[in-house]
């Protein structure tokens, strides 16, 4: 009963998209997600629950949510021994995430992935990521409980709010992100903010 009800999660999501992978899951689609979460946690067939764990946290990624992304990612991976996956991509994913808000070691990872891939490989992976660490800052906020618990909220009043798309669009979406979360107490800076000699459109 429980993989049927994911199957129509996914698809519900997917519906959404208007048959576009490319298209990001919103504010929209996170109670779906939220349910996936709970209903995979459920699920015995490991390849099954593994692929799901995927597919949240690529949602989650397409919405900027990175550090659940990561999350997702990492029970996909606590799961993965013995699957036939390819687990280079979601290491790299996975470090991508954890590295976007401030540098992460990530040495609880390395632990997991030790027992999924040559240590060649791992090798390369974790020093690409210390060799590209963020050009651009982010908040670390967003990593917060209390912006995570509000931000569905907030990004819906952003769609009602805003006057414009196009070109030079995201500054006014920065502006009314701010202002809505600060009306909530939640004080957030904008990729302009941290990185002043950046040219955004």
């Amino acid at each position: 009963m429980a993989k049927q009800r994911i199957i129509e999660l996914i698809e519900q999501i997917n519906k959404r998209k208007e048959g576009r992978d490319s298209v990001a899951a919103t504010y929209r689609d996170s109670s779906d997600l939220k349910e996936l979460a709970e209903l995979v946690s459920l699920e015995k067939n490991l390849s099954f629950a593994y692929d799901v764990l995927v597919f949240i946290s690529e949602q989650y990624e397409s919405m900027g949510r990175f550090s659940v992304a990561g999350i997702y990612r990492l029970e996909a991976l606590k799961i993965a021994e013995g699957l036939d996956k390819d687990f280079d991509e979601m290491l790299y994913a996975i470090l991508c995430d954890r590295n976007y808000y401030v540098d992460d070691d990530c040495d609880d990872v390395r632990v997991i992935v030790d027992k999924l891939l040559p240590e060649k490989t791992i090798e390369k992976l974790f020093n690409s990521i210390k060799r590209r660490r963020r050009s651009l800052k982010h908040d670390p906020v967003e990593m917060s409980k209390e912006y995570l618990d509000c931000i569905d909220e907030i990004e819906e009043k952003i769609e009602k709010n805003r006057t414009y798309s196009g070109l030079g669009s995201c500054h006014e979406m920065w502006d009314l992100k701010y202002r809505f979360l600060l009306e909530k107490g939640i004080v957030w800076k904008s990729p302009a903010v941290l990185n002043p000699r950046v040219m955004f459109d």
